[in-house]
């Protein structure tokens, strides 16, 4: 696994983003990026992913070289460690499967 996904990383984003103010103990929507490497590969993994999870949000782009994709997915989770890790070993699972990654992850914030 990478960096990204280490306990220490997670936990400090969260702990940056209750000093933020944010209210951690809500209900959030998580954005992840994952990077998978070929339309195919991106397809199947697509597929697998509305297959589990139907009502997952997703949206891909093509970055700078033209066989690497980054798909977004999001998905909705407590901020606390236990679900972190369950949503984080269940994503990281699914991109392991086509050679992705995750690259990064995001708490979407909605205007009110």
């Amino acid at each position: 696994m990478r960096d990204t996904l280490s306990t220490e990383t997670i936990s400090a984003k969260v702990s940056l983003l209750a000093d933020s103010g944010i209210d951690t103990a809500a209900f959030h929507t998580l954005e992840y990026e994952i990077h998978v490497d070929g339309e195919v590969a991106l397809t199947d993994m697509r597929a697998e992913l509305t297959n589990a999870a139907p009502s997952t949000y997703t949206k891909s782009i093509v970055l700078h070289d033209a066989n690497v994709h980054s798909l977004r997915m999001r998905v909705s989770s407590y901020l606390f460690e236990k679900n972190m890790d369950i949503t984080m070993f269940w994503i990281n699972d699914l991109a392991s499967k086509h050679d992705a990654f995750i690259s990064n992850w995001r708490v979407v914030l909605k205007a009110q």
